[in-house]
Formats: structure tokens, C-alpha cells, sequence
């Protein structure tokens, strides 16, 4: 699920920087700082996704390695 809200998040982002890059000078400034602060939105929000994906990835390797030595 977290993937798939990444990929949604990265796709909008690549969009609102080709739009950025590509009309940045037939767009008005306060349209062009809304365009800039959406992009960094975007980007903390997918900084904090990353984050708690790679949490969880810890966390199952964690619980797989104590289950590994209950074993022994």
C-alpha cells in the first residue's frame, strides 16, 4: 500500500516539475511559488512514506532474525 501511495506521489510530483520547467515564464508568480510549495510537499511527503516503509523492512528482518534464533 505504502508503494503504491509513493508511486501516486511521485508521478504527481514529476508532473507539477514538468509543468514547472516547461511554463515556468507564462506563469505568474504567485501561481509559480504555489507550484514551488506543492513540489515540496510533495517531497517531505514522500521523504516521511520512505521513512516508515524502511521502518517496517527493519522491523520484519527483526522479527524474522528473533524467530530465526527461537528456533535454534
Amino acid at each position: 500500500m505504502i508503494k503504491d501511495i509513493i508511486k501516486l506521489m511521485e508521478e504527481r510530483r514529476l508532473n507539477l516539475i514538468n509543468l514547472f520547467e516547461s511554463e515556468h515564464h507564462q506563469i505568474d508568480a504567485s501561481r509559480q511559488h504555489q507550484i514551488y510549495g506543492a513540489i515540496a510537499e510533495i517531497e517531505f511527503m514522500l521523504k516521511t512514506l520512505r521513512y516508515h516503509q524502511d521502518l517496517n523492512v527493519r522491523q520484519n528482518l527483526s522479527q524474522r532474525e528473533d524467530n530465526m534464533l527461537r528456533l535454534d
